[in-house]
């Protein structure tokens, strides 16, 4: 047992686990929103999406915060790209939100809440 769980795959599964977390939630989250009936495949092919984007953040960005590569950015730029995030997010949370209010309000909607 131990030395399945010190395989590779296992180990690359448990460096990139936290991060996948925090891309998949919001990232599943607004996919079943824009689209109700998505099902395992979509809700499958939604986590791979969140996968990429973990495996994309922990090269780029963890890593070189940790390794201090990522500090010797001036503060400005660094505040000009939380920003610049912040205001992304907010849109595509609000976006989500808009979708998800106008899709309530149609008549077909209710066919797809109620699960007939």
């Amino acid at each position: 047992m131990s030395k399945a769980l010190g395989s590779r795959l296992l180990q690359w599964f448990g460096r990139m686990s936290y991060t996948w977390y925090l891309w998949h939630w919001p990232i599943v989250g607004m996919a079943a929103v824009i689209n109700w009936d998505m099902g395992v495949v979509g809700r499958l092919v939604w986590s791979g999406v969140a996968l990429v984007l973990a495996v994309l953040t922990h090269r780029f960005v963890e890593t070189p915060w940790r390794e201090g590569t990522g500090i010797k950015r001036s503060p400005q730029v660094v505040t000009a790209v939380a920003f610049g995030a912040s205001i992304v997010a907010a849109l595509l949370a609000h976006g989500a939100m808009v979708m998800a209010e106008r899709r309530a309000a149609s008549p077909g909607s209710a066919s797809v809440r109620d699960g007939a």
